[in-house]
């Protein structure tokens, strides 16, 4: 906790144990509460004004600085990122676990599972409770590598593909966590310039708020709260699948599906929905449908997550009311479900 003791807390640190000195001094002295001129019961009244917000602020920056522990979607703000920097450790293959990866199968069988942030477990703090390492406990003869990392779609999981096929990386199953903004790539202009906006954030704050973990909060807040895309994220991915971009995905999926399968590979794949919203208002299950049609006519078996959430989601399931990513909760039953196809497969 030390790290986060630095000049700019100090220097909060200090003032608010001035402040309270001082009030202590006027306040036994009686020099304010004594004199009726209205000047010097102004100026009382102004340093209240000031102590107490000087109090509230320490306080917030002190429980925020050491006790708030917790993640958005973007990682966009400094508590965000102070929870990438504690708790994302990666192993020899420069991915998210707590265990190293051998290129060669050591181990009956492996399951090799290709995903973004869902799968990497962004605001899950033990990796060991992602649905990945959950399996690797309930399955020990089966080697599991999670394949992730944050902002992955279609294209880029091929193109790691590539790359680890050159040092001789062996395939078995490998099981494809398919988030529905996996579409990025051949997203249009205006999808790009709410990531930009969004990821400008912190860019645009005065120094004070760059450095202040409470206030650099409340920004957050007020501007996840006021920037419609942040917390409707999910919506500005819906008109991709009805133009364009949608035909671009489905080649790439294909190829994505021939290339593990030139490599002796046998694709499995499950579409993680978006959890945000109740299943009521759930505007992608036309979207569902595309891609299990579009799975089906290259023959992959496919693991359907959408019945096993559909009673909790905009509930229960994600990380918080800021981060959209899949609980713990959320990682279990995507492990329970995954069990019981698994329990067929390696019979």
């Amino acid at each position: 906790m030390l790290i986060y003791f630095d000049w700019f807390y100090l220097s909060s640190l200090l003032i608010t144990i001035t402040l309270i000195v001082l009030f202590i001094f006027l306040f036994k002295k009686g020099n304010f509460l004594s004199l009726t001129s209205l000047k010097y019961l102004l100026a009382w009244n102004l340093f209240s004004i000031l102590f107490t917000l000087n109090i509230i602020y320490f306080i917030g920056e002190t429980y925020c600085r050491f006790f708030l522990d917790t993640t958005d979607s973007f990682a966009i703000s400094k508590i965000s990122q102070r929870w990438t920097n504690n708790h994302v450790k990666f192993n020899n293959a420069n991915l998210r676990d707590n265990v190293d990866y051998d290129p060669q199968i050591k181990k009956k069988r492996r399951l090799s599972i290709l995903g973004d942030s869902f799968t990497m477990g962004h605001g899950i703090t033990d990796p060991d409770d992602r649905f990945g390492n959950i399996l690797r406990k309930r399955f020990p003869d089966l080697e599991v590598h999670n394949i992730a990392f944050r902002g992955a779609s279609s294209v880029s999981q091929l193109n790691a593909m590539k790359v680890i096929d050159s040092i001789g990386y062996e395939y078995d199953m490998v099981l494809l966590a398919y988030c529905l903004n996996d579409i990025d790539h051949f997203r249009g202009v205006n999808t790009l310039n709410t990531y930009r906006r969004i990821q400008l954030f912190e860019s645009r704050l005065p120094l004070i708020a760059k450095e202040s973990y409470f206030l650099n909060t409340i920004a957050f807040r007020y501007f996840a709260l006021n920037e419609k895309d942040f917390m409707e994220y999910s919506n500005t991915v819906l008109e991709d699948y009805a133009g364009s971009a949608w035909h671009q995905q489905k080649e790439a999926l294909t190829e994505l599906t021939k290339h593990i399968e030139s490599k002796n590979g046998k694709l499995v794949v499950m579409v993680f929905p978006f959890l945000q919203v109740d299943s009521a208002d759930y505007k992608f299950y036309e979207v569902h449908d595309k891609l299990s049609l579009h799975f089906d006519s290259l023959r992959v078996p496919q693991i359907n997550l959408l019945p096993i959430y559909k009673s909790d989601m905009g509930n229960d399931l994600t990380v918080n009311n800021f981060d959209a990513h899949p609980n713990e909760k959320a990682h279990q039953l995507a492990a329970n479900e995954i069990s019981r196809f698994l329990e067929v497969v390696l019979k």
